[in-house]
């Protein structure tokens, strides 16, 4: 069970990662501002979860 949430959740950990560490980069580098930080980061976690979802639909119907 914990091996196959894993195998589910890897893939998506480091979707995490690179989506959060544009705008933090681009934050440290100054060019943006935090609040055009924070709403670039809440845009991709929302297509991050979008894209949770509608995969985890399709294995409902494949299966």
């Amino acid at each position: 069970m914990a091996i196959r949430f894993l195998a589910y959740a890897l893939p998506y950990l480091g979707l995490l990662t690179i989506f959060l560490a544009f705008p933090v980069f681009m934050l440290f580098l100054k060019i943006l501002d935090w609040q055009t930080a924070l709403v670039i980061a809440a845009l991709n976690l929302s297509a991050l979860v979008f894209i949770m979802i509608e995969n985890q639909n399709a294995e409902r119907s494949i299966t």
